[in-house]
């Protein structure tokens, strides 16, 4: 890469960080992303920049390394901070609360029925009724 893709690359980490509503990791990513650009554009290796960065400010071993080597790839092609939700090697596992469907059908929940009476088995019923009818409904015979 030339000087000038670098300094680009540089220049929008640098934005991040005006970005309130980043938390404190998330800061420390970016400042990672930006040390490890900015030793790339001196000529430094991959491996000794990411080395360096995971010892002084994670202060952690070669994985760590690696992970900034991967900030740093998906910054590179991408231009935005890699995802920090459920980092590591477990299940990937997506909130059901994320579909529109669900929430929508936990706020008529919450809104139609009184305080006294919910649990979270009525919840359930709930939720599972009303997407057994909608799924019923959109069928159509041929």
């Amino acid at each position: 890469m030339s000087h000038e893709e670098y300094t680009a690359i540089i220049d929008s980490a640098f934005g991040y960080l005006s970005d309130k509503s980043l938390m404190e990791f998330g800061k420390l990513q970016v400042r990672a992303i930006i040390a490890y650009f900015q030793g790339l554009q001196a000529g430094q290796s991959r491996r000794k920049i990411s080395t360096t960065i995971s010892s002084v400010s994670f202060l952690r071993g070669p994985y760590m390394a690696k992970v900034i080597r991967n900030w740093g790839k998906h910054f590179q092609t991408m231009r935005t901070l890699p995802s920090g939700a459920q980092l590591g090697r477990g299940r990937k596992i997506k909130s059901l609360l994320a579909d529109q469907d669900v929430a929508a059908e936990c706020q008529t929940f919450f809104r139609s029925v009184p305080p006294p009476q919910r649990s979270v088995h009525r919840l359930k019923i709930h939720i599972e009724m009303r997407s057994t009818q909608s799924t019923w409904a959109s069928w159509t015979v041929s």
